[in-house]
Formats: C-alpha cells, sequence, structure tokens
C-alpha cells in the first residue's frame, strides 16, 4: 500500500511550485498610464538635439516628456543603444509625454526592478511592442586590474559608506539634488576651459563603472577584474563627442583619452576583443492612443 503521507506531502509540494511558477509569471503593471505625442519643442541656435526629462518618485510615479519610444524601451530594458535593433521608423523621431501611477498594492519604495517590469508593461499595453532576444558576436571590451602587482592603482578606493542600503531604501526614485542622503553613484563634471571631463564614483560598483564607460567605448564593457564591492575614485578626461551634438568651437581640448586615464588613475585597462552580447530585436510597435 503506497504511503498516504508521503503522496499527500508530494501534491502540497506540486501545488505550492505552481502557485509560485504562475506568480512568478504575473507581471506588475502601472495602475493608470497617460500616453500622449509631446508638443514641437523649442527650437534652438545651437543644433543640439531634444532633452527628454524623466523624473521617478518613492511610490513609483513615473513623468517623462519629450521621450522617444527608443528611450523608453532602452529604460524598461536597461540596455545602451546598440544593443537595440529594429523597430518603426518614428522609434526616434516622435516624442511622448508619459504619467504613470503603480498600483496602490506596490510595495514603497518601488523597487528599479518593478519599475523596468511596469516600463515593460506599458510598451506592450500602449505602444503594441513586440520583441525578442538574440545573442550576437560583437566587438567589446574586458576590463583588467592592470596595475602594480595586477591590482588596481590607490587612488580606485573601497567605499565607506553603505551606498547599497542607501540605493535601496531609495529603490527607482530619481536621486534628490538636496543633499539630504550620501551622495551614492556616478556624478559628472565639465572642466572649463579644458574642456575635459570629471566621473566622480562614490560607493559605486564597477559593473556600473562599466555601464558608465559604454557611453565613451561605444561598445561593451566586460568585468575581467574580479574586484568586488563598491569603490570612491576620481577619473579626468576628455570626453567623446556625444551622436548629434555639434562640435564645440574653440581649442581643442587638453587632456588624456578614458582609456589613458583608467590605466594612469585607476590602474585598470580596458582590452578589445570580441564577445557575445544579448541584443533585443523589436519586431514590431504601434503609435499609442492617446488617453
Amino acid at each position: 500500500m503506497p504511503d498516504v503521507h508521503r503522496l499527500f506531502r508530494c501534491l502540497q509540494l506540486a501545488i505550492a511550485v505552481s502557485i509560485a511558477a504562475s506568480a512568478s509569471a504575473q507581471t506588475i503593471a502601472f495602475e493608470v498610464a497617460s500616453v500622449k505625442a509631446s508638443p514641437p519643442p523649442p527650437g534652438n541656435p545651437f543644433g543640439f538635439p531634444t532633452r527628454s526629462v524623466v523624473r521617478i518618485d518613492r511610490r513609483g510615479q513615473f513623468s517623462g516628456s519629450q521621450l522617444t519610444l527608443r528611450e523608453l524601451i532602452r529604460r524598461a530594458y536597461d540596455l545602451p543603444d546598440f544593443q537595440i535593433e529594429g523597430g518603426p521608423a518614428w522609434l526616434t523621431s516622435e516624442r511622448f509625454e508619459v504619467a504613470a501611477k503603480p498600483p496602490q498594492t506596490a510595495a514603497v519604495p518601488v523597487s528599479a526592478e518593478t519599475m523596468r517590469s511596469m516600463l515593460q508593461s506599458l510598451l506592450s499595453n500602449r505602444f503594441h511592442v513586440k520583441a525578442h532576444t538574440e545573442s550576437r558576436e560583437m566587438a567589446v571590451f574586458r576590463l583588467i586590474a592592470a596595475g602594480r602587482d595586477g591590482k588596481p592603482s590607490d587612488q580606485l578606493r573601497p567605499s565607506k559608506v553603505d551606498c547599497p542600503s542607501i540605493r535601496a531604501s531609495r529603490g527607482a526614485e530619481t536621486p534628490p539634488d538636496d543633499g539630504s542622503k550620501p551622495e551614492c553613484g556616478i556624478s559628472y563634471r565639465m572642466n572649463m576651459p579644458t574642456r575635459t571631463m570629471t566621473m566622480e564614483l562614490n560607493g559605486e560598483s564597477l559593473s556600473e563603472l562599466m555601464r558608465a564607460l559604454v557611453t565613451e567605448t561605444r561598445r561593451p564593457v566586460i568585468d575581467d577584474t574580479g574586484l568586488r564591492g563598491t569603490f570612491d575614485g576620481t577619473l579626468t578626461f576628455v570626453p567623446e563627442p556625444l551622436p548629434g551634438f555639434p562640435p564645440a568651437p574653440g581649442p581643442a581640448p587638453e587632456g588624456v583619452s578614458v582609456f589613458t586615464a583608467l590605466q594612469e588613475l585607476f590602474g585598470l585597462k580596458l582590452e578589445p576583443g570580441r564577445g557575445s552580447v544579448s541584443v533585443l530585436v523589436i519586431e514590431s510597435a504601434d503609435r499609442p492612443t492617446e488617453n
């Protein structure tokens, strides 16, 4: 005779697994979301591209203006431009105003992961975005420790501020500008008249540094340093020209590239190579119906 208690216990576990799988498959969505076309931005005599503005509060309320669909996709999937392919011709040209509120049952603060999930739902429900991921072989940079004895330099210092806890308490909220919390993350400052950029790491991981470096390298950066934890440090370098911006007038910048600054100041090196990179392919999308 079979062990009834064992069979009953197996049935309980099977039901629990099924419920857990069903719950994990559910996608959290904004409770209310307004999407409408942005009014044309005022022109400027310098030829600068239109700048979008996004704010997220602790409760997960999202507001954005002058947003392209490509920018929304980039935020929703946390990807740089070169890892997004396909989509309609208006993906980068038409701009939208978005105001969205999470469900009342959402935990506060709303995490960055939850915010991305809600944005993905918005893309599916309002823009009917259909997409899939593919692995592509492409040019990459590998970040390695290249200082003395194969270690980074002393100018890349382990942080004494518990920024991971601070960021967890802040969730997806746009960092405040009033100085009410320790400065955690990566900040930037332009230096005139040398026209160099200063990048300050404050309690930041190397994975976030690599994300920031993508703006300069224009290709994925893979961490091969083996370093863990968060760091403080300051880099000053000549930034790469931003796509779409006109060249700045005046004399050439005075300084070194980000490649040289990383090696001289942090004891880190970017080595070119090839690697497998995940790419999001946009199959189709529709213009949203305003509400």
